[in-house]
């Protein structure tokens, strides 16, 4: 946790070298450590190469998956570094998801008991039996529950890029190459425009199959993210 509020604090700021330079040095110091402890635990998996096969967990995926377009798989230093992501950032992103989805639950009993209704129908009446992939992919509507919560309260709520050539935003606001902005996540997730006349409602019908079938370009709109254009700045840790 201290890693991931050092990152954050040290992002941007022209007099981080005078004042930051404890926190610079405890991070290089964790990054370390980390490292040393992912790496153990890879090294400890390829010398057990039975054991490992028989794990169903996301480090033997990473480390038995093959690409199907090149063929490669991801050496050991990725996978550290992906594991590291899971660590001091993955796991705040899931839990404050679940907690803003089962806070508007509790709030909107209506949708509550659809839910309810979906999680029997598709899981049976056994709560001691683990769902599988394929049902947890019939869940169409705890989805848009989840999406839903994501919109109002994004675990991510602002994030900096920077262009990588001159910009015209909106056909009218120029930004010239490498000028740092500052992205407001909730207010794009709030457009009139996009989610109607009163985008701070919670609403899971925003993302039914009824309006993609539809052909809602509104909301094609809104998840197509213009990455090519940008670099992040704030979030590339």
């Amino acid at each position: 946790m201290r890693s991931l509020e050092t990152i954050m604090m040290t992002r941007g700021l022209p007099l981080e070298g005078l004042w930051m330079r404890n926190r610079k040095r405890d991070l290089a110091a964790d990054a370390a450590f980390m490292n040393k402890m992912v790496d153990e635990i890879i090294a400890e998996r390829r010398k057990n190469a039975d054991a490992t096969a028989a794990k169903k967990d996301m480090l033997n995926a990473m480390m038995t998956g093959v690409d199907r377009a090149s063929g490669e798989q991801l050496d050991d230093v990725n996978i550290r570094y992906q594991i590291n992501t899971f660590l001091i950032a993955g796991h705040e992103t899931t839990s404050g998801m679940l907690s803003c989805t089962i806070y508007a639950l509790l709030k909107h009993p209506q949708v509550l008991e659809k839910a309810y209704e979906e999680v029997d129908r598709v899981l049976g009446p056994d709560t001691g039996a683990k769902p599988t992939y394929q049902q947890v992919t019939q869940l169409t509507y705890i989805t848009q529950v989840l999406k839903e919560a994501l919109r109002l309260w994004p675990p991510a709520p602002i994030y900096g890029i920077a262009p990588l050539n001159d910009e015209v935003i909106g056909g009218k606001y120029k930004l010239k190459k490498d000028t740092f902005i500052a992205i407001l996540v909730l207010a794009l997730h709030r457009d009139p425009s996009v989610w109607g006349p009163n985008p701070d409602a919670f609403n899971p019908d925003n993302f039914s199959p009824r309006r993609r079938r539809n052909g809602d370009q509104r909301l094609e709109a809104f998840w197509q993210r213009p990455a090519r254009l940008y670099r992040p700045r704030l979030c590339d840790a």
